[in-house]
């Protein structure tokens, strides 16, 4: 059974004793009447705590199934309730976030405004658009308009909360290409939902990822391009070193299978091994 197949199953557990009891319980009598369940039935010990009956945790543990069954239950029932809680918290933040955004004119600014092609766009109504937030989903109404000359429209609150072209707040965006980057994609996502409680697709931390990577990648040239060409030069007079140190580190980076074709690899056989 996967982790989060056992975690839920386990929450279902919690809920239940939760429900039978008529009286206010501790968290310390939810893992005594959790331990008892579990106590008088092993299948529950190899379904839901597989590591407890592995040879490697009695070589470090020891063999107490009783002991470390309490052990493993108060750390599951603590990290349950501690992650729900800031679920909890997070669906409340997102809710206030969500009626603020949502509380002004939706970035109306008259019948027309300027279009960057010189023409006029025109208002042409209220368009709904879903944000993926740092605080959970949300829905935001925002003002739309339309230029006749070159085709294109314009939403001034999109421009202002910096979410065009794209459903993730900047502070989503942020923390995507965090775990993108230091991770595989799939690994990203994971640890997004677990960490963040934000769920999205791996091919969602994937696009992202690339997106700010070409950007980087393109002010890194530009640089590079007014370096070379003499037009940067330092800020104020450097002062005289005798010793000046230059270092280049070389490593392997993460890569997926497509990323590989046509570039020679390192083993025997030739091949580039992916890791992403």
């Amino acid at each position: 059974m996967q982790d989060h197949a056992r975690r839920i199953r386990l929450r279902r557990m919690i809920y239940q004793v939760i429900r039978k009891t008529k009286t206010p319980l501790r968290l310390s009598d939810i893992i005594d009447k959790l331990a008892t369940l579990f106590r008088n039935d092993k299948y529950l010990v190899e379904t839901l705590l597989p590591e407890l009956v592995s040879s490697e945790w009695e070589s470090i543990f020891g063999s107490n199934l009783v002991k470390n069954t309490y052990t493993a239950l108060r750390y599951m029932v603590l990290r349950e309730f501690t992650t729900g809680i800031r679920r909890r918290m997070l669906e409340m933040g997102g809710w206030v976030l969500e009626r603020l955004l949502g509380s002004g004119d939706g970035g109306y600014r008259g019948a027309s405004i300027g279009c960057e092609c010189g023409g006029t766009a025109r208002f042409v109504g209220y368009r709904e658009k879903a944000i993926r937030t740092a605080l959970g989903g949300m829905k935001v109404w925002r003002a739309y308009y339309h230029c006749s000359v070159c085709g294109r429209g314009r939403i001034p609150q999109d421009e202002r909360w910096d979410v065009v072209g794209t459903k993730f707040s900047p502070g989503g965006r942020r923390l995507m290409n965090r775990m993108g980057g230091k991770e595989s994609f799939r690994e990203g996502r994971e640890d997004l939902q677990e960490v963040a409680g934000i769920e999205v697709g791996t091919k969602a931390v994937e696009r992202m990822a690339e997106a700010v990577g070409e950007a980087i990648r393109g002010v890194e040239e530009e640089r590079g391009e007014r370096i070379w060409s003499g037009k940067v030069g330092p800020c104020c007079a450097p002062a005289a070193e005798k010793i000046v140190y230059i270092a280049v580190d070389g490593t392997g980076v993460p890569v997926v299978g497509r990323e590989t074709e046509g570039h020679p690899g390192k083993g025997e056989d030739g091949r580039v091994r992916p890791r992403g």
